[in-house]
């Protein structure tokens, strides 16, 4: 009987959580990110900004230029030969070069949210067309411009 009270309480934090009900711990980090002194994803930096912001959240593509990114595996319903990626501002043409297989293919560049160091994720006709297997982490040299 004594295990029953005390599996009982358990229990009912369980299903709390499982309901959608959000902890204290929860509440107060998101309590902290909304006044900027949180690290979560939504954190503020010091200037003031988003920490996803695309705008302060470091270097972004011109065309010509060429930066290292790390890709996963992005929608595989959505067909074409495209990189989701935070290195660029705005929707451009690019050009892939997988570093370990030397494959490469012209992609349409497309801006996300987050950290220049945040890794992009990348279309499954792009990922055959470098010759890296679909459940691979793909290091990747974007060019901008193509």
């Amino acid at each position: 009987m004594k295990l029953a009270h005390f599996a009982f309480p358990i229990l009912l934090m369980g299903c709390a959580a499982w309901n959608g009900a959000e902890s204290p711990d929860a509440a107060g980090a998101a309590d902290a990110d909304a006044t900027g002194t949180g690290t979560g994803a939504g954190a503020v930096s010091e200037r003031g900004a988003d920490a996803n912001d695309t705008e302060t959240a470091g270097a972004v593509l011109a065309s010509g230029q060429t930066q290292r990114t790390i890709a996963s595996l992005g929608d595989p319903a959505r067909g074409g030969l495209w990189l989701e990626t935070p290195l660029v501002k705005s929707e451009m043409p690019g050009r892939l070069s997988a570093v370990r297989t030397g494959g490469s293919a012209e992609v349409t560049l497309i801006p996300i949210p987050g950290a220049a160091s945040a890794g992009s994720r990348i279309s499954l006709e792009a990922m055959q067309k470098l010759g890296v297997s679909p459940g691979d982490l793909v290091e990747l040299d974007v060019t901008a411009g193509g």
